[in-house]
């Protein structure tokens, strides 16, 4: 699980995006049968702990944001792929844009698509990785 304060930036960034409707986690989230494109997302941490930094020790945390983009079987890849692109712009544009967030978005993979249950649909999986840096209070 990704700690609090990655996963509401990564959710204000993705919820901008066009395009698609968002399934978080935990929503009871049901694709309609008109097959609208849709983002299941989800995310980790991979390592997390202190590193001293003089006076200031700080809060090192590594992690990923994974998006499951999905479509409309049998249609090809690229209403995927743009939506991909659309969702790694905005995360370009926060890390750009950003005030003050202790919250630095890095590289991305894009996996393999593949068919979801029953052949419903098939998805496209995104990876973002992110650093997180804050204070150590206490």
């Amino acid at each position: 699980m990704t700690s609090s304060i990655a996963w509401a930036r990564a959710e204000a960034v993705i919820s901008r995006v066009p395009g698609f409707t968002l399934a978080m986690p935990n929503t009871g989230f049901n694709p309609d049968t008109a097959m609208t494109p849709f983002v299941r997302m989800g995310g980790r941490s991979a390592a997390g702990g202190p590193v001293e930094l003089g006076r200031a020790p700080i809060w090192d945390e590594d992690g990923v944001i994974e998006c499951a983009i999905c479509i409309e079987r049998g249609v090809g890849s690229m209403p995927a792929r743009n939506i991909a692109g659309d969702i790694l712009a905005a995360f370009r544009a926060d890390n750009r844009d950003r005030e003050a967030s202790p919250v630095i978005w890095g590289g991305y993979a894009i996996d393999e698509g593949e068919e979801a249950e029953k052949g419903a649909y098939w998805a496209l999986n995104l990876q973002i990785w992110f650093r997180l840096n804050t204070t150590l209070v206490g």
